[in-house]
């Protein structure tokens, strides 16, 4: 089934919630809340409903309640702010807002600079949380959604229809869920096929359309990805690795890093050992993860010269 994402942790502001988070690859899924993601760094390819796209640093990406998406990132993680914002917020004074469904969703601004910039003063007034920052972040969001409305393509759907997850991404949640809960044994298109009572043709080309790649690379992207996080978090070997994320043998999961990262599992983690890479805390709402949200924001402001609207 398609899994839901979880609600706002946070209840400091009703129906409100913003994060930065590096993704490499998040499955398909749905949620109630808007979602909006500005790219810090890095090019993560999305797939809003079928639909899938590139985006670049600096770009804004617009995603309507209830829409199927995922998101991965060809190389290294993207780093993305994310607002979530449940359309219940506008209910007092703009309650059509619950009705609106993007179908163009990267944004164009008349002012991309001063919507980034707003966006950045939102995420640190959310986290700050300074005197009255409740009226401050809703002040900012109206701005940013008062922009969004005019820059992205939208219509506003019936009150009395209900949302509709599509057949089609209903299959593509159940085929990335099964490789996601399979990757490490020998799975075969014909045993996941033979699972969803279609024909191994069939889902081959389904597969194919809708995740841009075929069966067997889905599955070593998956397995990829694994190993990643086992060398990031696990001092196993790399050979007992490989056999624990399901690469058949060594040099399979050798290629599928050299694919991605362009460098051997061997030299990748020499890299983390002379490099390592800054992780922000689980606890999304710890005083830590806060401050490396600020730290952040601050690099990105400054390589990109936002200074001059302070």
């Amino acid at each position: 089934m398609i899994k839901q994402s979880k609600s706002i942790p946070d209840n400091s502001i009703d129906n409100l919630f913003v994060e930065i988070r590096k993704i490499e690859y998040q499955p398909i899924h749905y949620h109630p809340e808007m979602e909006v993601i500005l790219v810090l760094e890095g090019s993560p390819t999305i797939t809003i409903n079928g639909d899938q796209n590139t985006y670049k640093t600096r770009d804004v990406i617009v995603i309507s309640p209830h829409d199927t998406h995922s998101i991965y990132s060809q190389n290294e993680s993207s780093e993305l702010l994310i607002l979530y914002i449940d359309p219940i917020f506008f209910s007092g004074y703009f309650p059509n807002m619950k009705n609106i469904r993007f179908t163009a969703n990267k944004l164009k601004s008349a002012n991309d600079d001063m919507f980034t910039y707003t966006f950045m003063t939102l995420a640190r007034a959310y986290i700050n949380k300074e005197k009255y920052y409740q009226i401050n972040c809703a002040s900012y969001v109206n701005i940013m959604i008062f922009d969004i409305l005019n820059g992205c393509s939208y219509y506003e759907q019936s009150e009395n229809q209900p949302f509709i997850i599509s057949s089609e991404n209903k299959r593509l949640s159940l085929i990335i869920e099964y490789i996601q809960v399979n990757y490490f044994k020998k799975i075969k298109l014909e045993d996941l096929a033979e699972t969803l009572e279609l024909s191994p043709t069939y889902l081959s080309h389904f597969i194919k359309q809708n995740l841009k790649r075929s069966f067997s690379d889905f599955l070593n992207y998956v397995r990829y990805v694994n190993a990643k996080r086992m060398i990031h978090e696990m001092n196993y070997s790399l050979v007992d690795i490989s056999v624990i994320v399901g690469f058949s043998d060594y040099r399979y999961m050798t290629k599928a890093f050299k694919t991605h990262l362009d460098m051997t599992p061997k030299e990748y983690r020499e890299h983390l050992i002379l490099k390592p890479k800054a992780n922000f805390s689980e606890d999304i709402n710890s005083l830590e993860s806060h401050k490396e949200m600020l730290n952040t924001m601050d690099e990105f402001m400054e390589e990109h010269q936002f200074k001059k609207y302070s």
